[in-house]
């Protein structure tokens, strides 16, 4: 777990969520608000590559469902292949919006997501799920595609 300086806390990945957040807060400052969730996805993952870490944009994840895969989805971010970021455009984050992320991470079989909004009131919430030690654990299951292709055909 990490402590960052003044947290009286100490959160799984959070030197990591750290610097998620910092960028986040650049871009809003540089780029304001009322652009589409892709325009800030690609901002996000260029300031976090900037500050040296490894980005996966656009990464498929299947859904299972009693040992059949039913479905995916596209998670917009992963960090150093331990959290999951979910970015979004809206005028405010609502509960669906965390709702979504607790389910990418239940699909991801469990870990550490952030939620950034760059709306009109730039927002963010912290999320985990199952073991954030073991963040991720479905990644490597996933299959990454270019952002033109198309998910998997369900069965």
């Amino acid at each position: 777990m990490d402590k960052a300086p003044g947290r009286s806390i100490a959160l799984a990945h959070g030197e990591i969520t750290d610097v998620i957040l910092g960028s986040f807060w650049e871009i809003v400052r540089e780029l304001g608000y009322g652009f589409n969730e892709h325009i800030y996805r690609r901002a996000l993952a260029i300031v976090i590559r900037e500050k040296g870490h490894h980005v996966l944009e656009e990464v498929a994840f299947e859904v299972s469902f009693r040992g059949t895969v039913i479905g995916a989805f596209r998670a917009d971010i992963v960090v150093d292949r331990v959290v999951l970021v979910e970015v979004k455009s809206t005028p405010t984050l609502e509960p669906y919006n965390e709702a979504q992320l607790l389910n990418y991470l239940k699909a991801a079989g469990g870990g550490v997501g952030l939620l950034l909004n760059f709306g009109r009131t730039a927002a963010f919430k912290r999320c985990v799920s199952g073991d954030p030690q073991n963040s991720l654990p479905n990644l490597n299951r996933g299959v990454i595609l270019p952002s033109n292709s198309t998910l998997p055909s369900q069965p």
